[in-house]
């Protein structure tokens, strides 16, 4: 979940690292614990807590989401 994350975050980049399902759970609770920001959310169903204006980048590994329909 947070690997690319906790890789960015030794370079000084900030990420927030998005888990698509609850099977995810244990990985984000581990990526926590070492202070790397983790958030589980299904994206296809549920907006994002955060203005859209708020991260410089979104990155997703798999989650078969449509970004240029947006």
């Amino acid at each position: 979940v947070a690997s690319w994350g906790g890789d960015l975050l030794d370079r000084g980049i900030l990420t927030m690292s998005l888990a698509p399902r609850d099977n995810h759970e244990a990985q984000v609770q581990f990526a926590l614990e070492r202070g790397i920001p983790a958030i589980l959310g299904i994206l296809s169903t549920q907006r994002l807590p955060f203005p859209s204006n708020s991260f410089d980048m979104a990155h997703c590994s798999r989650c078969l989401i449509p970004w240029t329909e947006f």
